[in-house]
């Protein structure tokens, strides 16, 4: 899948920011939003939340060593 392929191997990244990448590849912000929140329930993804005013959820694949 496009979004975990980009995730792997990153530190945390917002899921605003994979929102706009998917808007720049074609692809609706709402759609990516969704994928991100499969993946994070699937267990594919970590998910961080940063509630310090915009509520902001960062996502990032989990390392395996």
């Amino acid at each position: 899948m496009r979004i975990e392929r980009y995730l792997k191997g990153r530190d945390w990244i917002n899921g605003g920011e994979i929102e706009r990448l998917a808007i720049g590849v074609g692809y609706k912000g709402s759609t990516a939003s969704r994928v991100l929140r499969l993946l994070a329930e699937e267990g594919v993804l970590e998910t961080r939340y940063d509630d310090k005013g915009a509520h902001s959820v960062f996502y990032k694949t989990h390392e395996t060593v």
